[in-house]
């Protein structure tokens, strides 16, 4: 009986590159249905996705945004400011709770918006680097 070649365990560094350059080459144009105009805007509607359809996302984050252009507004507003926008979502006490609090976890953060994202398209569509 044969014996099988004894495969060499990969090192945690070259897993990582291998599923990351198999994901690269398999799906090279991520893209969302969320509809966004820049990485706040994102942030905000994957929130809000959460156990939600992005069809409904997409219909609530317009008069959203208009009220709440950037994260410095959103996170003046009050929770129940907040909910009147996003009733309709589920979850919608929870998120607004969230969602009042962007501006502080983004402060916390290790990692600001600016080095996680990319441009990658004239649509205003994001991918993490």
């Amino acid at each position: 009986m044969k014996k099988k070649p004894r495969m060499t365990p990969m090192k945690k560094k070259d897993k990582y590159d291998y599923i990351l350059n198999y994901f690269r080459k398999e799906t090279p144009n991520v893209t969302t249905e969320l509809e966004f105009g820049s990485v706040f805007q994102l942030l905000v509607a994957v929130i809000l996705s959460a156990q939600c359809t992005d069809k409904r996302v997409n219909m609530i984050t317009p008069e959203l945004f208009r009220r709440f252009p950037d994260v410095d507004s959103m996170s003046q507003a009050e929770p129940e400011e907040i909910f009147e926008y996003i009733r309709s979502v589920s979850y919608p006490n929870s998120k607004a709770q969230h969602l009042g609090a962007t501006r502080s976890r983004a402060q916390n953060s290790e990692c600001n918006a600016s080095c996680g994202f990319r441009k990658i398209s004239y649509r205003r569509r994001y991918s993490c680097v």
